[in-house]
Protein backbone atom coordinates (compact mmCIF):
# COMPACT_ATOMS: atom_id res chain seq x y z
CA UNK A 1 0.00 0.00 0.00
CA UNK A 2 1.38 2.90 -1.12
CA UNK A 3 1.05 6.51 0.70
CA UNK A 4 0.35 9.38 -0.90
CA UNK A 5 1.69 12.68 0.66
CA UNK A 6 1.49 16.19 -0.36
CA UNK A 7 4.32 17.63 -3.09
CA UNK A 8 5.78 20.51 -2.31
CA UNK A 9 3.48 22.49 -5.07
CA UNK A 10 0.43 21.41 -3.39
CA UNK A 11 1.61 22.68 0.14
CA UNK A 12 2.38 26.19 -1.34
CA UNK A 13 -1.23 26.40 -2.95
CA UNK A 14 -2.99 25.29 0.24
CA UNK A 15 -0.93 27.97 1.71
CA UNK A 16 -1.63 30.37 -0.72
CA UNK A 17 -5.34 29.95 -0.60
CA UNK A 18 -5.06 30.03 3.67
CA UNK A 19 -3.54 33.52 3.38
CA UNK A 20 -5.79 35.07 0.68
CA UNK A 21 -8.97 34.17 2.82
CA UNK A 22 -7.25 35.66 5.56
CA UNK A 23 -6.48 38.83 3.64
CA UNK A 24 -9.96 38.74 2.80
CA UNK A 25 -11.25 38.37 6.39
CA UNK A 26 -9.13 41.22 8.20
CA UNK A 27 -10.96 44.03 7.00
CA UNK A 28 -14.59 42.47 7.34
CA UNK A 29 -13.70 41.68 11.13
CA UNK A 30 -12.05 45.21 11.72
CA UNK A 31 -15.01 46.69 10.48
CA UNK A 32 -17.04 44.55 12.37
CA UNK A 33 -15.26 46.23 15.34
CA UNK A 34 -15.36 49.70 14.80
CA UNK A 35 -19.13 49.30 14.39
CA UNK A 36 -19.00 47.26 17.71
CA UNK A 37 -16.96 50.27 19.44
CA UNK A 38 -19.59 53.11 17.26
CA UNK A 39 -22.65 50.92 19.05
CA UNK A 40 -21.08 50.91 22.35
CA UNK A 41 -20.40 54.63 22.08
CA UNK A 42 -23.91 55.67 21.46
CA UNK A 43 -25.06 52.88 24.73
CA UNK A 44 -22.39 55.25 26.97
CA UNK A 45 -24.05 58.44 25.85
CA UNK A 46 -27.15 57.20 26.23
CA UNK A 47 -26.03 56.24 29.92
CA UNK A 48 -24.92 59.89 30.14
CA UNK A 49 -27.96 60.95 28.89
CA UNK A 50 -29.95 59.55 31.69
CA UNK A 51 -27.85 60.92 34.06
CA UNK A 52 -28.02 64.41 32.38
CA UNK A 53 -31.74 63.60 33.12
CA UNK A 54 -31.49 63.00 36.64
CA UNK A 55 -28.80 65.67 37.14
CA UNK A 56 -31.42 68.48 35.28
CA UNK A 57 -34.20 67.11 37.88
CA UNK A 58 -32.05 67.82 40.91
CA UNK A 59 -30.95 70.89 39.78
CA UNK A 60 -34.39 72.53 38.87
CA UNK A 61 -33.41 71.57 34.96
CA UNK A 62 -30.68 73.85 35.33
CA UNK A 63 -27.30 72.68 32.85
CA UNK A 64 -24.29 71.69 34.92
CA UNK A 65 -21.39 74.35 34.81
CA UNK A 66 -18.08 72.04 33.23
CA UNK A 67 -14.99 72.90 31.49
CA UNK A 68 -15.10 71.95 27.39
CA UNK A 69 -11.62 70.91 27.89
CA UNK A 70 -10.03 70.86 31.29
CA UNK A 71 -6.47 69.94 30.41
CA UNK A 72 -6.31 73.46 28.82
CA UNK A 73 -7.13 74.93 31.96
CA UNK A 74 -8.72 78.03 30.33
CA UNK A 75 -11.27 78.65 33.62
CA UNK A 76 -11.38 76.92 36.76
CA UNK A 77 -14.89 74.78 35.74
CA UNK A 78 -15.08 71.52 37.33
CA UNK A 79 -14.70 68.70 34.63
CA UNK A 80 -18.04 67.01 33.69
CA UNK A 81 -16.81 63.65 35.15
CA UNK A 82 -17.25 65.55 38.36
CA UNK A 83 -19.83 66.96 37.91
CA UNK A 84 -21.60 64.03 36.84
CA UNK A 85 -20.11 61.61 39.61
CA UNK A 86 -23.47 61.48 41.79
CA UNK A 87 -25.19 60.04 38.85
CA UNK A 88 -23.21 57.93 36.69
CA UNK A 89 -23.83 54.55 37.31
CA UNK A 90 -19.87 54.10 36.37
CA UNK A 91 -17.21 56.19 35.34
CA UNK A 92 -16.64 54.02 32.35
CA UNK A 93 -20.01 55.05 30.48
CA UNK A 94 -17.60 58.19 30.09
CA UNK A 95 -15.25 56.19 27.67
CA UNK A 96 -15.23 55.59 24.22
CA UNK A 97 -13.86 52.53 23.00
CA UNK A 98 -12.52 54.12 20.45
CA UNK A 99 -10.21 56.41 22.33
CA UNK A 100 -7.48 53.97 22.36
CA UNK A 101 -5.07 56.36 22.21
CA UNK A 102 -1.56 55.73 24.63
CA UNK A 103 -2.53 59.12 25.98
CA UNK A 104 -6.54 58.98 25.28
CA UNK A 105 -8.67 61.86 25.83
CA UNK A 106 -10.37 59.91 28.95
CA UNK A 107 -6.91 59.61 30.42
CA UNK A 108 -6.58 63.02 30.04
CA UNK A 109 -10.09 64.96 30.31
CA UNK A 110 -12.05 62.29 32.75
CA UNK A 111 -13.82 61.81 29.32
CA UNK A 112 -13.99 60.58 26.26
CA UNK A 113 -16.67 63.24 25.27
CA UNK A 114 -16.74 66.64 25.51
CA UNK A 115 -19.34 69.00 27.02
CA UNK A 116 -21.35 72.02 25.08
CA UNK A 117 -20.06 74.00 27.92
CA UNK A 118 -21.81 77.45 26.49
CA UNK A 119 -25.01 75.14 27.79
CA UNK A 120 -23.68 75.51 31.32
CA UNK A 121 -25.43 77.84 34.21
CA UNK A 122 -28.86 78.03 32.15
CA UNK A 123 -32.26 75.85 31.33
CA UNK A 124 -32.61 74.32 28.04
CA UNK A 125 -35.38 75.85 27.22
CA UNK A 126 -33.72 79.62 27.69
CA UNK A 127 -30.50 78.75 25.46
CA UNK A 128 -30.49 80.22 22.03
CA UNK A 129 -29.53 77.10 20.24
CA UNK A 130 -32.69 74.80 21.79
CA UNK A 131 -35.29 77.62 20.79
CA UNK A 132 -34.12 77.63 17.38
CA UNK A 133 -33.64 73.62 16.74
CA UNK A 134 -34.90 72.16 19.42
CA UNK A 135 -34.46 69.73 21.84
CA UNK A 136 -33.63 67.23 18.90
CA UNK A 137 -30.59 69.49 17.33
CA UNK A 138 -28.76 70.68 20.31
CA UNK A 139 -26.11 68.22 21.32
CA UNK A 140 -25.12 68.32 24.84
CA UNK A 141 -22.22 65.93 24.27
CA UNK A 142 -20.12 64.50 21.85
CA UNK A 143 -17.19 62.46 21.11
CA UNK A 144 -13.94 64.76 21.32
CA UNK A 145 -12.30 63.52 18.64
CA UNK A 146 -13.96 61.63 14.68
CA UNK A 147 -13.26 58.54 16.49
CA UNK A 148 -15.61 56.48 14.21
CA UNK A 149 -15.41 55.63 10.77
CA UNK A 150 -12.35 57.05 9.79
CA UNK A 151 -11.65 54.81 7.01
CA UNK A 152 -14.27 55.84 5.02
CA UNK A 153 -14.49 58.94 2.93
CA UNK A 154 -16.98 60.85 5.15
CA UNK A 155 -14.88 64.46 5.93
CA UNK A 156 -16.02 67.34 7.39
CA UNK A 157 -14.32 71.03 7.62
CA UNK A 158 -14.84 72.87 10.49
CA UNK A 159 -14.52 76.57 9.76
CA UNK A 160 -13.79 78.96 13.26
CA UNK A 161 -14.76 82.45 13.51
CA UNK A 162 -10.57 83.50 12.71
CA UNK A 163 -11.65 81.78 9.59
CA UNK A 164 -9.47 78.89 10.09
CA UNK A 165 -10.47 75.90 9.09
CA UNK A 166 -9.67 72.06 10.20
CA UNK A 167 -11.00 68.90 7.94
CA UNK A 168 -11.50 65.95 9.71
CA UNK A 169 -12.37 62.26 8.62
CA UNK A 170 -14.76 60.35 10.54
CA UNK A 171 -17.60 60.80 12.61
CA UNK A 172 -18.42 61.68 15.96
CA UNK A 173 -21.33 60.70 18.12
CA UNK A 174 -23.71 63.38 19.45
CA UNK A 175 -25.81 63.18 22.39
CA UNK A 176 -28.76 65.46 22.10
CA UNK A 177 -30.82 67.11 24.41
CA UNK A 178 -33.89 64.88 23.88
CA UNK A 179 -32.10 62.24 24.75
CA UNK A 180 -31.22 60.73 21.77
CA UNK A 181 -27.46 59.45 20.63
CA UNK A 182 -26.97 59.98 16.90
CA UNK A 183 -24.76 61.65 13.93
CA UNK A 184 -24.96 65.40 13.36
CA UNK A 185 -26.16 65.88 10.19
Amino acid sequence: MKIKIFTLLELLTVIAIIVFLVGLLIPAVQKVRASAWKSACQNNLHGVGLSFESYLHDSKDVMPVAAEKPSLNLNSDPRICDVLVDYLPSQKLLKCPADRAEESLFKNEGSSYEYHSMLGGMSLKDNRMYKRYGGTKTYVMYDYENFHSKNNIFSVTYVYDDSSSETAVGRRNYLFADGHVGDLK
